[in-house]
């Protein structure tokens, strides 16, 4: 039986009910926050590898302009999905997803040196 069908025959009071709700409730949100950190530990998608392909993106913006034509490709290859020049001569660039990036650039174990791309470090 569901809980209305208790509260309308009189076996449990609407507190009760209530009561009985907001646990489900809590159950299924928490359920739902295990899900999704599931998900992100499956696709290396973690806050560690968000942080690992924040400070990598950082030091490249510090290295772009030092950077070859070919290693500005590289680097391009890894972050965009695809990047289109119009008839007007404007550059349109799509990004791949934050998540894709984070995944492909950062470990859970990995440093900031440990991405796919090989340019020279800031440092």
């Amino acid at each position: 039986m569901n809980t209305v069908r208790l509260v309308v025959k009189g076996l449990i009071s609407e507190q009760d009910a209530a009561k009985q709700l907001t646990e489900l409730k809590r159950d299924e949100e928490a359920l739902e926050a295990r899900r999704a950190d599931y998900e992100r530990r499956q696709t290396r998608d973690t806050d560690d590898a968000r942080r690992v392909a924040f400070s990598k993106l950082t030091e490249y913006r510090g290295l772009w302009a030092g950077l070859s034509l070919v290693d500005r490709r590289e680097l391009l290859s890894e972050l965009a999905e695809a990047i289109k020049i119009t008839t007007s001569g404007s550059v349109i660039i799509e990004w791949r997803p934050v998540a894709a990036i984070a995944a492909s650039m950062g470990t859970s174990n990995a440093d900031a040196a440990g991405v796919s791309v090989n340019f020279p470090s800031a440092a």
